[in-house]
């Protein structure tokens, strides 16, 4: 399958009795495996996860270093491929694709926020920004302005000029910020966000984060260690030998919904392998 055909096709069909069509989802999972040989030895890192996430909806994963976070996230960029099972984004077949198609749709439809930044070294704040659009060949007016827009929302629009390392860490995680959302990706995916940052700026950048993601519409998948930054999200999951684990919350709030619902399981009940 090519990204093109992928992306014509998407949603679900009507089912054939007639009945209420299935919500879509910007993100599901299904029965992901992954394993890692090292010498004589199988490593299975994740085994038959299941997840299904709405549009818009902020959802934090947490587990302990080597628990799978990494190569979870790599599997939902497309970065890597599962041993088995499915993983769909916005409606396309990520695993299904060429790894060609998968770079593309991450250009287009992904965005990403990551621990160190990653803004290039030789570039100023503004070309920074305008990258992801510019490679999608997104670079009409409305585009511009729109970024222009957003970088003045962080705080920064009078530093459009400036190189990255004549900011702080807040202010370049804030350019990240703006950056990851100007092309209004379908998700985002953030790896420890707030984590080279100070408690204080750590949250104004959460703050940031979860307005942005808000204002744009757009599906957050956020990978952290810290409960503090977990509590903001709607869903928290913990990624427990190989399989995902939802922690039950109360109030009726966004992340109320049972196991049935969203398609994890609740806490003490990990999902059964598909085999």
């Amino acid at each position: 399958m090519q990204y093109g055909e992928a992306v014509s096709s998407q949603g679900p069909a009507p089912p054939p009795d007639g009945s209420a069509a299935p919500q879509p989802s910007a993100l599901r999972l299904e029965g992901l495996r992954r394993s890692f040989r090292e010498g004589e030895q199988l490593h299975e890192v994740l085994q038959g996860v299941e997840l299904d996430v709405g549009y818009g909806e902020f959802v934090a994963l947490l587990g302990p270093s080597g628990s799978g976070k990494s190569t979870l996230l790599n599997l939902i960029a497309g970065i890597d491929v599962p041993d088995a099972g499915g993983v769909d984004v916005d409606g396309v077949a990520l695993h299904l694709l060429s790894e060609r198609d998968r770079t593309l749709f991450r250009r287009d439809r992904m965005g990403f926020v990551f621990q160190f930044f990653n803004l290039i070294p030789t570039l100023t704040v503004e070309e920074n920004l305008l990258l992801p659009l510019e490679l999608a060949g997104r670079t009409g007016p409305e585009d511009r302005d729109r970024a222009y827009a957003l970088l003045d929302e962080v705080g920064l629009g009078d530093r459009r000029t400036s190189w990255p390392d004549r900011l702080s860490g807040g202010e370049q995680q804030r350019v990240a910020l703006a950056r990851a959302v100007a092309h209004r990706p379908a998700l985002i995916l953030a790896d420890e966000p707030t984590g080279n940052l100070d408690r204080r700026t750590g949250e104004r950048v959460l703050d940031l984060l979860v307005r942005l993601v808000g204002e744009v519409g757009t599906t957050l998948v956020m990978v952290t260690h810290s409960e503090g930054a977990a509590a903001r999200a709607g869903r928290l999951l913990d990624l427990v030998d190989g399989r995902l684990v939802e922690r039950p919350r109360t109030g009726g709030g966004a992340g109320a919904e049972t196991g049935a619902e969203t398609g994890v399981q609740p806490e003490g009940a990990a999902l059964p392998s598909k085999g």
